[in-house]
């Protein structure tokens, strides 16, 4: 049985709506200019989402897994509220182009059950409030991130991890139907993990490792980057994720100039010491590809700590994103 938290009144009273920032650093806070969210009018009821997990976490290097690739699968069950066991078959079976898809994908140092957990409350915060008359399939998609010991040493073995996982993660999308609308939300590595996918999705190459049988989408792509744990200058174009960009409609990065986790990233790579996306924002080239891209400063709307519900509980960055994944227009 999930463990479904319940968001307290004084909860949200303590949460400071959107203040977008244009300069790193900058420690003087805007107006917000993000409206609170209004309530629907029509409230149907969200009977028709779909809640899914799938999970890697069985899957080693992509070098030694035979394709197809066997993903775990389960599917969540209102009624009961609880999980039911299906398959990798049922999962790609869906043919309802009406049902957009979207991916969330979590960061590190999480066990299986807390990922499964923390994913139903992100989809109870996307959705909350908004009226069923736009069902989603929402997917937690669910990652070797089990902490291991050691900060630094657990940082650079998951940062390794996320380049497999984006292998994995766009092998996956590529046996959807092209003509069904995939969005996806990463939170730290797991914004890793999604714009190494959609680089492979748009014909790169990541770590040798391409999509031999890749079929072009019909269907539109979006992506939601949430305080991203991604090399700033990588979705330069020819850079390691630069074809990410090129595959999708648009993409939102939900940076965060004084998250004290982002400040460090560099230690993942001691000799080059890259820079954290989600701490500078993006760096390099991106040509015709920059109009794709919104990044906004969320340093004074969650402070410095660097932690996922900072940004699903406050309802003013929710709203952000939700355009992003077939519920806003």
């Amino acid at each position: 049985m999930l463990r479904i938290l319940t968001l307290v009144t004084a909860v949200w009273a303590s949460l400071a709506i959107v203040t977008p920032q244009l300069r790193a650093h900058d420690s003087t806070c805007s107006a917000p200019e993000v409206d609170c969210p209004h309530e629907s009018h029509v409230c149907v009821p969200r009977t028709q989402d779909e809640v899914w997990l799938v999970s890697s976490r069985g899957l080693g290097c992509p070098d030694c897994e035979t394709l197809p690739l066997q993903f775990e699968v389960w599917q969540f069950d209102a009624k009961s509220n609880g999980w039911n066991r299906s398959s990798q078959n049922a999962f790609l079976a869906s043919k309802d182009s009406s049902l957009p898809t979207v991916f969330w994908v979590h960061g590190n140092r999480k066990y299986a059950d807390e990922a499964r957990e923390d994913g139903i409350e992100v989809y109870q915060q996307l959705t909350a409030g908004v009226s069923g008359d736009r069902p989603i399939r929402f997917v937690i998609y669910s990652w070797p991130a089990t902490p291991i010991r050691g900060l630094r040493e657990d940082a650079r073995e998951k940062a390794a991890r996320t380049n497999s996982d984006g292998y994995y993660l766009a092998w996956l999308v590529n046996q959807m139907d092209r003509k069904l609308p995939v969005d996806f939300i990463g939170y730290s590595f797991g914004a890793r993990i999604v714009t190494g996918a959609l680089h492979l999705l748009g014909g790169g190459e990541l770590c040798g490792w391409t999509l031999s049988d890749q079929t072009k989408r019909l269907a539109r792509m979006q992506a939601v980057l949430v305080a991203p744990a991604v090399n700033n200058d990588w979705l330069a174009i020819g850079h390691t994720h630069g074809d990410a960009l090129q595959v999708v409609d648009r993409m939102l990065s939900l940076n965060n100039y004084c998250d004290r986790a982002l400040k460090h990233y560099g230690a993942i790579d001691p000799c080059n010491k890259p820079e954290a996306l989600g701490y500078t924002g993006a760096v390099g080239p991106l040509g015709n590809n920059a109009e794709k891209l919104r990044e906004l400063n969320m340093c004074c709307a969650v402070g410095k700590r660097h932690y996922w519900g900072s940004y699903f509980y406050n309802p003013g960055i929710v709203a952000l994103m939700r355009p992003y994944i077939g519920l806003a227009d």
